[in-house]
């Protein structure tokens, strides 16, 4: 497109007397002409100089008119360029097959000196307004994402010290530990030695944990994470996650599905699926009382899946539950359990990329549910 004020128009004709006469009825409107005389010269000065429109000839030999308006249509560099056909062809089928093949507008010869005019500067006005319209939206997304982009530079930052302090509490353990092994091995019984060793073992497991948190949230918040959608029968996907869970919590706790109806379906990328429901069934046993059951309800509407997974243990203020979802942030009656706080943000991070939705309903010493609606296609 041109850059200053004066539009350019090119205009296409194969016939010199065709090219001469749009010339004659345009020159005084001080616009920049330019002229080619076939289909492929069209296309090469239409890429060459971006005109503001482009008056195209049907009746062209080789590449006709309709042809040359197509291929413009389909170079996504050129496709927005405005194109009005002349043609000789005042048809009804002639239209039909201009407007199929992208063009903006026609004009039927002999041409009306005061209608092209007209035509031209409706067409050049609303292409300008266009191009007006499009900077401003692009200006605006452009000021979106630098303001994301700070906000995510400080959202690291803090992260980062959090994330430091995290790992340094268990490494201050760890070395207290090897050190005490080192000074006073000699003087140790075995329980003693194997203590020390648990020690070690607990907090390597709990740093584990959290690096790998780290790495599943991260990847939760990558823009160009791929998302595979499919329809999976929510039986079939739970399953294997409720055994990997069983295992890991040593059975502490029964883990039941209530389906209504029979066979429901979810519409979920699997990865984040598993990473969602761990996270939410770990949760749920780590903060429960041995033997409790945690229930996983769900069902289907007709246009999403809605699941709770509702357990009876130490709860969350109410004041924290719009905080919980934080990465590093743990209730304030956790205690001693171990965590790293990151499981919810992943949740939460993993439910959205999925155009899902969460809630939290809790009560200290009541239990929480978290309520979880994924559209079904």
């Amino acid at each position: 497109m041109s850059t200053t004020s004066k539009s350019t128009i090119l205009i296409a004709d194969d016939e010199p007397n065709g090219r001469n006469i749009l010339e004659l009825l345009l020159i005084s409107e001080n616009y920049n002409l330019l002229f080619a005389s076939n289909g492929i010269e069209t296309i090469e000065m239409t890429r060459k100089h971006k005109p503001d429109l482009i008056l195209l000839d049907i009746m062209m030999p080789g590449m006709n008119g309709y042809e040359v308006c197509k291929k413009i249509r389909e170079d996504n560099v050129l496709a927005e360029i405005p194109v009005i056909l002349v043609t000789a062809l005042d048809d009804k089928e002639s239209r039909i097959k201009g407007m199929e093949s992208g063009a903006d507008d026609f004009i039927t010869k002999p041409i009306n000196s005061r209608e092209l005019r007209l035509r031209i500067k409706t067409i050049t006005r609303l292409d300008r307004y266009r191009q007006i319209h499009k900077a401003y939206a692009e200006k605006l997304l452009l000021e979106k994402e630098l303001e994301k982009e700070k906000e995510l530079n400080v959202l690291k930052s803090a992260f980062v010290s959090i994330a430091s302090h995290e790992f340094r509490t268990p490494l201050a353990t760890i070395s207290f530990a090897t050190g005490f092994l080192r000074k006073y091995w000699k003087n140790l019984n075995n329980e003693e030695i194997e203590l020390k060793l648990n020690k070690i073992e607990n907090q390597v497991r709990h740093m584990t944990s959290l690096l790998e948190d780290v790495l599943i949230l991260g990847k939760s918040e990558a823009p160009q994470l791929k998302i595979k959608h499919q329809k999976l029968k929510f039986s079939d996907f739970i399953n294997p996650i409720i055994e990997q869970v069983g295992f890991a919590t040593n059975n502490k706790n029964e883990l039941v599905v209530n389906e209504n109806p029979h066979d429901c379906q979810i519409f979920i990328d699997e990865e984040l699926g598993k990473n969602i429901f761990i996270n939410l069934l770990t949760n749920a046993s780590k903060f429960s009382n041995e033997n409790d059951v945690i229930k996983i309800n769900i069902s289907n509407t007709e246009s999403e899946t809605i699941i709770e997974v509702v357990d009876k243990g130490i709860g969350i203020s109410k004041d924290e539950q719009e905080s919980i979802f934080t990465a590093f942030q743990r209730g304030s009656n956790v205690g001693t359990i171990q965590g790293t706080g990151l499981g919810l943000a992943i949740v939460k991070n993993s439910v959205e990329r999925l155009n899902g939705k969460i809630e939290i309903e809790s009560e200290i010493g009541l239990g929480t549910t978290i309520r979880l609606s994924f559209p079904l296609k």
